[in-house]
């Protein structure tokens, strides 16, 4: 019987505790031994405490309770981002398509060809979360037979300490075996791990968690993201009116991220000044020789989404797919290096055209303004000027509803309609608009807020938490 391959995950970022619980949910333990390495302080915290709906799912995988987890990690429900300072209007893209298809034609196409407005600060009575996240109401979504009811998703905010506690509690049911070292760096040859006591780790694979970007060839993206660090406050007590959807603003020369917990809210600054150290980017090469790179050690990115914690999770999700990893004939690494790095481009693509159109003043934004933009992003957006069509390219996870609600939203407007929309009359594009404001108006004042569904189903214990 051949011997179980050994996989150390040194873990500074909260992607390395996801990893190491995920590994072990999904491997079988007769053929791979796992080794969680605590690496000090969770770095970057709160840049992952913004979730996407695929947590959900990753969590089910883990048998995390949703309950449980919203009350351990004093969470909140999200149903998208509202964005302020970048085009005309704030406006909100959420996890769900705005307004519907209109006899055969898509919904923006009608608009354009009837000269309606198409920027979603002025559709969020044709969005169910967008109106849901106007009026502060919550539920969940319904069963597959009710359209539009069910057509809706949700994600987390969360503190990421408390769920990286959760993790840890996971692996070791997982048969993970945990050791704590406040400092750990890898040999020449990348096999073995040295903690902080000289103590060393020999593996057949390490997962590089430790959100450390030395000794690492880069590729920068600092012209298309010229923010050089950022700033982290958190106020005590949480607001009376517990926001749905974290506040992406852009101010002269900074931009910020702020969401609510239950008992707590979080502000993450980014500008030129700040007390912690950013540098956009991604490793040149994502896994090389035995060691793979997962988080702030393979990409940083602007959070413009708001999506790093399910950056990490697709990425865990790539490399269990491709195991078993054959070390000496690497064809899976290159598989993993390739899908990865188109992967990363796409997420590049995405915030470079969200800080390049923006319409707010300043030096930096005029030098945004300014910059080239990467060839595939600027294909999309000449595709889009021109017809309002997206380009979906390979390792796309950016929905095609968030890119039209991006590029509409900083006032964008595609030079033509579909043809197929010059078919819809103003008369039936009105009743269509008129029928579904309607219905999603009744839906949102029948249910409750989010502090009462909170306060009924999932109230956390009232203490503080970074």
């Amino acid at each position: 019987m051949s011997k179980a391959q050994h996989i150390i995950i040194v873990a500074s970022d909260l992607s390395g505790y996801m990893a190491a619980a995920y590994l072990a949910r999904m491997l079988p333990a007769s053929d791979y031994e796992f080794t969680l390495v605590r690496a000090g302080e969770l770095r970057a915290a709160a840049l992952f405490g913004v979730a996407h709906p695929d947590l959900r799912r990753f969590n089910k995988t883990l048998q995390i309770n949703e309950v449980d987890f919203i009350t351990t990690c004093n969470a909140t429900f999200r149903l998208g981002v509202t964005v302020s300072g970048f085009g005309k209007a704030p406006y909100k893209r959420t996890f769900s398509q705005y307004g519907v298809p209109i006899d055969g034609a898509g919904f923006y196409d009608a608009l354009l060809a009837n000269n309606h407005s198409p920027h979603p600060a002025d559709l969020e009575q044709y969005n169910l979360p967008a109106a849901m996240i106007q009026a502060g109401k919550f539920t969940l979504p319904a069963d597959s037979s009710k359209p539009i009811l069910s057509d809706f998703d949700y994600g987390y905010c969360f503190d990421t300490r408390s769920y990286a506690e959760m993790l840890c509690e996971c692996t070791m049911r997982f048969g993970v075996k945990i050791i704590d070292s406040p400092s750990v760096r890898l040999d020449a040859d990348n096999t073995h791990v040295i903690l902080d006591d000289d103590r060393v780790l020999q593996a057949d694979l390490i997962v590089d968690a430790t959100a450390s970007q030395t000794n690492v060839q880069r590729e920068s993206w600092q012209d298309q993201m010229p923010f050089s660090s950022y700033t982290v406050s958190h106020s005590d007590g949480g607001p009376k009116s517990l926001s749905l959807a974290p506040e992406l603003r852009a101010g002269a020369d900074i931009v910020s991220l702020s969401y609510d917990l239950q008992h707590s809210t979080t502000k993450v600054t980014f500008g030129q000044s700040g007390d912690i150290e950013f540098r956009p980017g991604r490793a040149a090469t994502a896994w090389t020789g035995n060691v793979v790179r997962l988080g702030l050690s393979a990409m940083t990115l602007f959070p413009v989404d708001a999506n790093l914690t399910q950056i990490a999770q697709i990425d865990i999700e790539r490399l269990v797919e491709l195991f078993p990893p054959n070390l000496s004939a690497p064809i899976e690494r290159e598989e993993y290096n390739r899908r990865t790095s188109e992967f990363y481009d796409r997420m590049r693509d995405f915030a470079s055209l969200h800080l390049k159109t923006a319409r707010t003043q300043g030096d930096i934004w005029d030098r945004l303004s300014a910059m080239a933009l990467p060839l595939d992003a600027a294909y999309k957006l000449s595709l889009f000027s021109a017809c309002g069509r997206i380009a979906v390219l390979d390792e796309e996870s950016i929905l095609k509803d968030s890119w039209h609600a991006m590029l509409l939203g900083h006032d964008i407007i595609p030079a033509r309609a579909s043809r197929m929309a010059m078919n819809v009359t103003a008369a039936q594009l009105d009743a269509n608009l008129k029928r579904l404001s309607d219905f999603i108006s009744r839906a949102v004042s029948a249910m409750p807020s989010q502090e009462d569904f909170i306060a009924r189903h999932c109230p956390a214990p009232n203490r503080t938490s970074r």
